[in-house]
């Protein structure tokens, strides 16, 4: 039930690079830092523990923020619509509880939760994942690229209760 489900795709890696290029650099490392956190939220939220699915969504939620802050002006905009996604998420999950169950049993909850996930959300996902596909797949050296696996990015299910497989 990810908000989105990303796969690493870039890494950082440069000798002496210009302060673009590590700007960059950092910002595709961040981005890592946030596929990660958001490849293990599937299994936080569908845990069962509202515990872990709060910590996973704050922690997603603090990467998104610094994503925002060091993203590009080219992808800015995408990142920032994705931040507001996943705070929204985050408040939705909090009037739960940060409980699954409690959101699946909910016809309001549910139509919220498919409601996030509007267009506009998803062409930023998806600009997103095409960004870090290429422009961070530029900042990582050669001899490091054909291990990274390619991106990508899902929006959520309309079904919190079933989660979207990562890949």
């Amino acid at each position: 039930m990810a908000a989105v489900a990303l796969l690493a795709s870039c890494s950082s890696g440069s000798s002496q690079p210009s302060s673009a290029s590590t700007s960059k650099e950092t910002f595709c490392a961040l981005l890592v830092a946030f596929r990660s956190s958001n490849d293990s939220l599937d299994t936080d939220v569908t845990s069962g523990d509202p515990t872990a699915t709060r910590a996973a969504i704050a922690r997603l939620v603090s990467q998104a923020k610094a994503l925002d802050k060091r993203a590009p002006d080219d992808i800015e905009p995408y990142v920032a619509t994705v931040s507001s996604f996943i705070e929204q998420l985050d408040g939705l999950f909090a009037g739960y509880g940060y409980d699954l169950n409690k959101l699946s049993a909910d016809p309001a909850g549910v139509e919220k939760y498919a409601a996030l996930n509007d267009d506009v959300v998803k062409t930023a996902l998806d600009q997103l994942r095409t960004y870090g596909d290429i422009d961070c797949a530029e900042t990582t050296p050669a001899s490091t690229s054909s291990t990274n696996q390619p991106a990508t990015i899902q929006p959520a299910t309309t079904q919190p209760a079933t989660p979207q497989p990562a890949g």
